[in-house]
């Protein structure tokens, strides 16, 4: 059995592709076990199991992570040994038969997981795709929640979600397999990911789609705010609080015209790409 782990939160709109393609892709027996909330309509119908129950946590990567432990567990205690996790982004999906190469993959490195470089240059694995059997997951004890730190592209001491589980794997010595972006094409530097050649991921599904490799000139056009905007946008937690204090005493509305310009333009080609992918299952073809 596979057991598929994913979160949806604010929407319902991925819920439906994600499910047509494992579907498509899928070709063995699968269950997706899921965490959806803010949703005002029973989707309960969709999922082998579904919470709604909501997490209360200081920021949205450790809420996120919670989640993902969560079903975890309820997953292992359902679970044999040797039936796979499969942890999935609920804006991300397989776009080719992908289980016979992560078997091939786990088999040698005992678990898998994207690893978004094009991010800042995280080195964690990153729970949009990873897979591992339940005994190893067990065994392991993994984690998903932030703590463990590592130092960004900026030289800065960071964590986010797969902080704790890179640290187990560091101290264990254990061997895993980082699944890289494969894309020959990018519409964007940090979505509309193909990872693997097996795995897409969107990218700010669930939120306004916006990051930082599209402020970056803005920070070097208004620095002062950019500061600000880094600091608020830190994962560390006290870098935020120093951000929020310094934001109640900056406003630059110039700043704030050109982050919405940001956002409406990412916002019309994300929903563009939507409708393709809703259509078209080899939508993907285009990058790569």
């Amino acid at each position: 059995m596979i057991y598929i782990l994913t979160v949806h939160w604010g929407n319902d709109k991925w819920i439906a592709p994600q499910r047509k393609y494992l579907d498509l892709y899928t070709h063995e027996n699968y269950k997706i076990y899921a965490f959806v909330s803010g949703i005002d309509k029973d989707v309960s119908d969709q999922f082998d199991f579904v919470s709604t129950e909501g997490v209360d946590a200081c920021y949205m990567s450790y809420s996120h992570s919670i989640k993902l432990n969560i079903l975890a567990d309820i997953a292992c205690k359902d679970a044999d040994d040797d039936d796979l996790l499969v942890f999935l982004d609920g804006d991300a999906f397989p776009v080719t038969e992908y289980l016979s190469k992560t078997r091939d993959l786990i088999e040698k490195h005992h678990l898998i997981a994207v690893q978004r470089s094009e991010n800042g240059d995280d080195i964690q694995p990153h729970p949009l795709y990873c897979a591992t059997t339940v005994k190893f997951w067990r065994e392991l004890k993994g984690d998903w929640k932030p703590g463990y730190e590592w130092k960004n592209m900026s030289d800065t001491w960071v964590t986010d979600t797969g902080g704790n589980l890179l640290q187990k794997l560091e101290a264990n010595n254990i061997d895993w397999y980082p699944v890289k972006r494969s894309n020959r094409k990018n519409l964007h530097p940090v979505w509309y990911g193909i990872y693997g050649d097996m795995i897409y991921h969107h990218g700010a599904g669930f939120r306004d789609p916006i990051c930082r490799q599209d402020t970056i000139p803005l920070e070097q056009k208004y620095w002062f705010k950019g500061f600000i905007y880094r600091a608020r946008h830190s994962r560390s937690r006290l870098t935020r609080m120093t951000g929020d204090i310094l934001l109640r005493l900056y406003f630059n509305p110039y700043w704030y015209r050109d982050i919405r310009r940001i956002i409406d333009k990412n916002t019309e080609e994300s929903n563009m790409l939507f409708q393709r992918l809703s259509e078209d299952e080899h939508f993907w073809n285009e990058f790569v």
